[in-house]
């Protein structure tokens, strides 16, 4: 969706500030359950099941409830983003625009792991072609911007 950094960042500032797993940080991408809105949106990873301490996280209530309350406080904190870096806390009437990372500019080759690499080659050695019924989509740096936390 449109302007969706502002709530990329309240959402981000108070789940980091809640949850015990790393700061991943803001991330700019182009999914398409993203940049297919016409509203401001997000995606947020609030851990990994396959990472053992995190998925026991995930298991309890409390934590749960804890990290809808965070996001939840979020949203409603997102017209209270401000730019201004001389404050990196929030206040009662701003939240810190957070610093993110651009990975709409990224190739599919650059974020491929080498697994993937390896079996692109072994099939492009192959003298037999399938043919593909749908279009590659467009670039994600064409598309506007949209945000995960």
């Amino acid at each position: 969706g449109r302007d969706s950094l502002p709530l990329a960042s309240a959402v981000h500032y108070f789940v980091a500030g809640g949850a015990p797993s790393p700061n991943r940080g803001v991330r700019r991408r182009g999914y398409y359950v993203l940049r297919k809105t016409k509203v401001p949106a997000v995606l947020v990873e609030c851990g990994f099941l396959t990472n053992p301490t995190e998925g026991e996280y995930a298991e309890t209530a409390a934590y749960r409830e804890k990290l809808a309350e965070e996001i939840a406080t979020g949203v409603r904190a997102r017209n209270s983003v401000t730019a201004s870096s001389s404050s990196p806390v929030a206040t009662a009437d701003s939240v810190p625009l957070q610093s993110y990372i651009d990975q709409t500019k990224t190739s599919n080759s650059e974020r491929s792991h080498s697994r993937h690499s390896r079996k692109k080659k072994s099939r492009s050695s192959s003298t037999k072609k399938k043919s593909s019924s749908h279009a590659p989509e467009p670039e994600a740096s064409l598309i506007s911007s949209h945000w995960e936390v």
